[in-house]
């Protein structure tokens, strides 16, 4: 691996290391010289496992989105028949500012947990989270914090 690999690029070469013969990794690619002419953004991923007795479809993931923003994902689960999805709120800025979740039940979404984003010069500094109760949003205890170093 290259030693002046980012953090991002690291982190995606050890997660295909650590599925490497859990689970296939496909994709799609555009042809060359054609940028993204035929696929601009990422709709559908179908997720396939493999239960010792062959490969079956687990979840399907749906991506859709408002511009080049992500506003919604949509994941449901082929064996368990079960749904859930998170919808994605941005601030004036276009920094992303909420995420909630919600789990689908007796033909409604539930909203569940949401993820409220907290910024300093661009840059992420605070991540809080809270649980839907009774229909008011608690705060958990759990948040996180970032700090960044001068690059």
């Amino acid at each position: 691996m290259n030693p002046e690999a980012s953090e991002r690029t690291k982190n995606l070469y050890y997660f295909i290391q650590d599925i490497q013969g859990k689970y296939t990794l496909s994709g799609q690619h555009n042809f060359c010289g054609k940028g993204s002419e035929y696929s601009d953004q990422l709709e559908k991923i179908k997720v396939y496992e493999d239960d010792g007795e062959g490969w079956y479809l687990y979840k399907t993931v749906t991506i859709a989105y408002d511009g080049a923003r992500v506003d919604e994902i949509n994941t449901k689960y082929e064996n368990y028949e079960s749904e859930s999805k998170n919808e994605y709120t941005y601030d004036g800025d276009g920094y992303l500012g909420e995420i909630i979740s919600y789990y689908y039940s007796n033909n409604e979404w539930v909203e569940e947990n949401k993820e409220v984003f907290t910024y300093s010069a661009g840059r992420v500094t605070e991540i809080n989270y809270y649980s839907y109760n009774n229909g008011d949003w608690d705060k958990d205890s759990d948040y996180e914090e970032f700090e960044y170093d001068e690059n």
